[in-house]
């Protein structure tokens, strides 16, 4: 009889211990990334390893960086517009010298399959957007896209980046048969600088 108390004593204490035990951290959890998690955050080995979307729960900042840190600590429902293609939706995000970073599409005519780099973005042998400046306009909540007349018009969250003040350096027209912003080197100075911003790691 004591024999069968103590194997009954012994498991319910181990069934109670092992019900106590701390759950491993999850997607939205709340659980706090380590020390390593942090500071690998952008660290990546080929550009599938990059992701560039949601919002980080710990910084409440635009996620950019690696998918482990990603599947973890980024609330997916919530979005940055522009911040992963850029204003001109011309920037893709690679992994370059082991890091997760944001980059022109393109630089030259010879980065793009079958087409051109117009306006930093790969443009292949579609149907002509434009023939003219005029066939172009400015949408989105913030005029932050050139598109189409044309085309319908798309409906973004009304929201105010810095960037948005380069703007008014280039115009919305008719580049190469596509609806594209002119670029120049100040304009590229200018969203660089209103751009940039601490990054802040808790």
């Amino acid at each position: 009889m004591e024999k069968g108390m103590f194997i009954i004593s012994f498991a319910f204490l181990a069934m109670l211990m092992i019900g106590c035990a701390p759950s491993p951290a999850g997607p939205g959890s709340g659980g706090a990334p380590t020390p390593h998690e942090l500071e690998s955050i952008d660290s990546c080995s080929v550009d599938a390893d990059c992701v560039c979307g949601g919002v980080d729960t710990q910084s409440g900042m635009c996620f950019l960086g690696n998918r482990g840190y990603y599947d973890k600590y980024v609330d997916k429902s919530k979005s940055c517009p522009d911040f992963c293609s850029g204003i001109a939706g011309n920037l893709v995000t690679r992994c370059i010298d082991r890091r997760c970073i944001q980059v022109f599409e393109c630089l030259a005519d010879t980065e793009c399959t079958g087409g051109k780099c117009v306006g930093n973005r790969c443009t292949g042998s579609a149907p002509a957007e434009c023939s003219s400046d005029s066939d172009c306009r400015k949408d989105g909540c913030s005029g932050q896209l050139c598109r189409p007349k044309s085309s319908e018009p798309v409906f973004t969250t009304c929201e105010y980046r810095p960037e948005y003040e380069c703007l008014g350096m280039v115009e919305c027209g008719c580049v190469d048969r596509n609806c594209a912003w002119s670029t120049s080197t100040e304009y590229e100075r200018c969203v660089a600088e209103k751009a940039r911003g601490p990054r802040i790691v808790p």
